[in-house]
């Protein structure tokens, strides 16, 4: 069986228009933050591919089975209430007709939703009833739905028993509501790191809505490997496994990739380390540990969420520096490498001492990333590696 996804898109003008959907990147972040932390009902999220949003999770009558929600996001800037009239006037349903006509003979379980900003007006009989997948039954909904697809009333009626209307905050609220959602997955971690994890979130929809997510998680349906360009529009558990580790564990960072960002130039701190005999392994792990530390310092500056006394980071800065050249001083007469055995000593010690080094945090006690700013702290010129000699 292959991916059910793994079709054309009835309409992929979606990735082309993306600027215009903030408000439905902010939509499909909400299961990706469910995803974080619900136990694994959520298999995948899947953006502009068919739908703008389809999610695949347990199906809640039989967990072996897979329920497919394609969702087709609407926005009104005006905040009253939504009637039939203003989803037919969107143009959602036409949307979701298109995907029912794809879909349908493929043997899924699935749901067409209307998501939409704000509420929906209690007055309108036939849209409670399409909102509650009674459409059908309802015949002067079925009527002006027929019409407004220009299609069978018996045909209209097969598709409108998977459609349903689902109410999502309007703008000005939907962050504070992710947030919030996040809070109460983490409650133990900083609302800076919060809001950071957020910002990571919305991030990689970004890119799946695009077609540029990352494509390293295993499928975990059954079914054959979808194609790579469905991949990069998909998040799964796996693509936000580290976001998963920091609501956890804050504790412990998972690194990222490094490569990019890691400056040809030659530093004080690589003058140092080579002066020491470090290899050139050595110095490349160091350029990567300080690049992470000063990017995780960057980033909780533009959240707000650095401290703004100088003192914190100035004690940080001490004790790693007093620790460093303890351990420099201990392999002052070693001549043969000397860079390496203080590298690995100081490593050593920096794990063992994380918390009493990081008292803050201001790098969540992560022995890597305090090791980082310690490299910073050599860059400084405050602490060197040793001085290796040909004879040593």
């Amino acid at each position: 069986m292959t991916d059910p996804l793994d079709i054309p898109a009835p309409d992929n003008t979606g990735t082309v228009t993306l600027r215009r959907f903030t408000y439905q990147e902010k939509v499909a972040a909400r299961y990706v933050i469910a995803m974080l932390g619900d136990g694994g009902s959520i298999h995948h999220v899947t953006c502009e591919h068919i739908e703008d949003v389809v999610i695949a999770t347990d199906h809640p009558a039989n967990r072996s089975d897979v329920l497919w929600d394609f969702l087709q996001v609407k926005t009104k800037d005006d905040p009253t209430p939504w009637g039939l009239s203003d989803i037919i006037a969107k143009g959602a349903l036409k949307s979701l007709w298109r995907t029912y006509l794809a879909v349908r003979a493929r043997g899924l379980e699935y749901l067409l939703t209307v998501a939409v900003e704000g509420f929906l007006d209690p007055a309108d009989d036939a849209l409670t009833a399409l909102a509650r997948g009674a459409g059908a039954d309802h015949p002067k909904c079925l009527a002006r739905v027929s019409k407004h697809l220009k299609a069978q009333e018996a045909d209209v009626s097969a598709c409108l028993s998977f459609v349903r209307v689902r109410t999502m905050p309007r703008r000005e609220h939907i962050d504070d509501q992710s947030l919030a959602s996040l809070t109460e997955l983490a409650p133990a971690v900083s609302v800076g790191e919060q809001r950071a994890v957020y910002l990571e979130v919305l991030n990689r929809v970004h890119e799946a809505m695009q077609g540029q997510a990352g494509a390293s998680w295993k499928e975990k349906l059954g079914v054959e490997p979808p194609s790579e360009a469905l991949l990069r529009k998909r998040l799964a558990p796996s693509s936000v496994y580290d976001l998963g580790q920091r609501l956890r564990r804050p504790d412990h960072v998972l690194l990222a990739a490094y490569s990019e960002r890691i400056d040809a130039v030659e530093t004080n701190l690589v003058r140092k380390l080579r002066r020491g005999g470090a290899s050139e392994e050595m110095i490349h792990e160091a350029q990567f540990l300080r690049s992470e530390a000063d990017g995780r310092r960057l980033s909780d500056l533009a959240l707000g969420a650095w401290p703004e006394d100088p003192r914190v980071e100035q004690d940080l800065d001490t004790r790693l520096l007093i620790t460093a050249t303890r351990i420099a001083r201990r392999h002052q007469d070693r001549g043969h490498r000397p860079a390496d055995h203080i590298w690995d000593d100081l490593m050593q010690e920096i794990n063992s001492t994380a918390s009493e080094l990081d008292r803050r945090p201001l790098y969540a006690k992560d022995p890597l990333l305090l090791m980082g700013r310690a490299c910073s702290v050599s860059d400084e010129c405050h602490f060197g590696w040793g001085v290796a000699t040909s004879d040593g």
